[in-house]
């Protein structure tokens, strides 16, 4: 994924960190982003 754009989270990096690494939640908050099968912990 690339991000090409830039913005301020009023969070503790870590915490936001934890959030990226948690791909359900993440694609969750994309619209249209549908996750369709779990491929493993890499």
């Amino acid at each position: 994924m690339l991000i090409t754009q830039t913005f301020d989270i009023d969070q503790p990096v870590d915490q936001v960190w934890k959030f990226f690494d948690d791909i359900p939640l993440v694609a969750a908050c994309i619209p249209g982003a549908d996750l369709r099968e779990h491929v493993g912990d890499d």
